[in-house]
């Protein structure tokens, strides 16, 4: 005995399968253009801050906030840091 079973998808099923596949490529086109902007990139001799700004780095760790987020000020006096203390 040969049972055929067929499902049928009522047009708000199918609706919603598709919104989820659109929303679906859409975060994977979204991630993919994060990946292909630019990263910031300054002049030999600067560091970046953390918006994105360039500070020359004899000015980091020199106890004055260049960056305006501070970041140049920051982990000063660590093991590895090239600033000026």
């Amino acid at each position: 005995m040969n049972v055929e079973r067929q499902i049928y998808l009522s047009s708000l099923d199918a609706v919603s399968i598709l919104l989820v596949i659109f929303h679906l490529l859409l975060y994977v086109l979204f991630v993919f253009a994060l990946n292909l902007l630019p990263l910031v990139t300054c002049a030999p001799g600067d560091i970046v801050c953390g918006d994105g700004s360039c500070v020359d780095i004899r000015q980091r760790c020199d106890g004055i906030f260049d960056c305006i987020d501070g970041t140049d000020e920051r982990d000063c006096g660590k093991s590895g840091d090239t600033g000026n203390l």
